[in-house]
């Protein structure tokens, strides 16, 4: 009896699947794959996009990510993953960094924690790429294949050194490189093994087109592809709201601010924008028709006003005798832009210097009511964020969210909080790169 005629199946077909199904989900990502070069690598023994613009793949491992070609949802991951580190500049910054083993484990961690909090809750998105179930169960890792068994190890040793998973998104690539680094030389041994290959060296061969033909080669054509990349995300140019790359400014600002900044793109957004863009991930804004907006009888449009949510949310005002009058008067107007346009069930407000000075609790607060208990400050003294943080923690454990005004002249916390800090550092306060700029948290410089 004769058996059915064996048709072999290429990696290159199946990569065109995977690619297909994110260009489905998300034309940012699709995109920077189309602008990648599949080159075979046989032995590597995964994937990898190189810093001059190639994608090597693996046929072997490809064939183990699809099972043979029966199902290519892991396949769709690990390519969203190298469309990701491409977005996120991670060749350019890991160069910068030193030593590239430790910095592939830090680039990982910050795409795989992109990916989960990205897909996971959207089930629309979850069902498109295949990554999760509608109910939240991880399908793409399998359980138990070797793409999975990596991330387990990476979760696993971020874990050893300091770095929780649900705080990879609070920190950066170098951020979180600095923190390896030190855990590495304290406890000796070797970071966890990367989920792919990041050769990022070597020759400089051409890069295909996304519509065929042939792109001058060499590393600066990688960083063009990121570029024009960020600039579609920061244009909406995700799929709506379910992209994963529409998410990213709320879903990653410490990491999407960065790349901003490299990109030069970050010129073109105003401090108060990256302050509300903080504070969707934080505290997302609903809306109600129930409500009008302020601005409907302006525009003679029924618009919805913002909803009001349990949030409780903590700010400190920095009253140390580095503070001018000037100073301490912007950081009330931005205290009350925000609770004009984002009102919070509870709102905790700290004057300090070295310490609380003053601390008072408003319950659906009028901004107004505010601004007046606020506007006598109380301190002159030194700043110790540190002992006010702590004190914050102590008397409110429940809060969601500490944003702290200030000019950034002051002593730290060694660690981060075990909530989400914001520091808003006034236009004369500490610069980029100094050693006052905060360690820890997300920053928002007054420009």
């Amino acid at each position: 009896m004769l058996g059915l005629p064996f048709f072999a199946v290429s990696w290159r077909s199946l990569i065109e699947r995977a690619r297909a199904r994110i260009c489905g989900a998300d034309r940012v990502l699709c995109g920077i794959l189309l602008a990648l070069k599949p080159v075979e690598a046989p032995g590597l023994g995964t994937l990898g996009v190189t810093k001059d613009g190639r994608l090597l793949v693996d046929p072997k491992a490809v064939m183990e990510y699809t099972l043979h070609g029966r199902r290519i949802e892991e396949l769709a991951r690990i390519l969203v993953h190298e469309a990701l580190h491409v977005l996120f500049l991670h060749p350019e910054r890991c160069e910068k960094l030193g030593d590239l083993n430790i910095c592939n484990v830090a680039a990982d961690a910050i795409v795989e924690a992109t990916i989960e909090e990205s897909v996971r809750g959207d089930p629309s998105l979850a069902r498109t790429l295949g990554f999760y179930t509608e109910d939240g169960v991880l399908n793409a890792p399998r359980p138990g294949s070797e793409y999975h068994k990596r991330l387990e190890a990476l979760r696993e040793f971020l874990e050893k050194c300091g770095v929780p998973w649900d705080m990879v998104l609070d920190e950066t690539l170098e951020s979180i490189y600095k923190k390896l680094e030190a855990c590495l030389r304290k406890k000796g041994g070797a970071p966890a093994k990367s989920i792919d290959s990041h050769p990022w060296g070597g020759a400089q061969p051409s890069i295909v087109a996304p519509r065929g033909g042939s792109i001058s080669s060499g590393r600066e054509q990688l960083g063009e592809i990121a570029r024009m990349a960020a600039k579609m995300v920061e244009e909406g140019g995700g799929a709506g709201p379910s992209g994963i790359a529409g998410k990213l400014p709320g879903v990653v600002p410490g990491e999407w601010e960065n790349v901003l900044e490299l990109t030069g793109l970050r010129a073109k957004l105003n401090w108060r924008q990256l302050l509300q863009r903080l504070l969707d991930r934080y505290a997302p804004l609903d809306y109600t028709w129930r409500r009008p907006s302020r601005r409907s009888e302006a525009l003679r449009v029924y618009l919805p006003g913002p909803l009001k949510r349990g949030w409780k949310i903590t700010v400190a005002l920095d009253t140390s005798g580095s503070i001018e009058d000037d100073e301490y008067r912007e950081f009330l107007a931005a205290l009350y832009e925000l609770l004009a346009d984002r009102p919070v069930e509870t709102l905790v407000v700290v004057e300090a210097d070295v310490r609380v000075q003053r601390m008072q609790v408003f319950t659906d607060p009028p901004p107004p009511a505010v601004i007046e208990w606020a506007r006598r400050r109380r301190g002159y003294g030194g700043t110790v964020f540190s002992t006010v943080i702590d004190e914050i923690l102590e008397k409110h454990p429940d809060t969601d969210l500490i944003i702290y005004f200030t000019d950034g002249y002051g002593y730290y916390p060694k660690t981060q909080p075990r909530v989400p800090i914001i520091w808003v550092i006034s236009r004369r306060g500490v610069k980029p790169g100094s050693r006052y700029w905060p360690p820890i948290g997300h920053v928002v410089k007054i420009e």
